[in-house]
């Protein structure tokens, strides 16, 4: 990953870990998504991706891409927010 997008080496070795840990363990993202979409190593882990992913669950569950979830705006995420139907569990 460092060779096509060598910028992720100026990212703090402890958050990138965090980050990767989060978004595999808890997440369930592989491997090749992450490969997919490296970006989501700039993104904060606290105020971006476990907020979305939490309000993800709560609304659709299951199925988003680690793309769509975070590389729309806030202002796009919080409409899609409220144009999903509730998940029902």
């Amino acid at each position: 990953m460092s060779k096509k997008h060598p910028h992720i080496l100026q990212h703090n070795p402890d958050s990138l870990g965090e980050k990767v840990e989060y978004v595999v363990g808890k997440m369930g993202s592989n491997l090749d998504e992450l490969l997919d979409f490296p970006a989501f190593l700039g993104y904060k882990l606290d105020s971006r991706i476990m907020q979305r992913n939490e309000v993800k669950k709560k609304i659709i569950g299951e199925g988003m891409s680690l793309n769509n979830l975070l590389s729309v705006s806030s202002e796009r995420f919080a409409k899609k927010k409220l144009e999903e139907p509730a998940h029902n569990a």
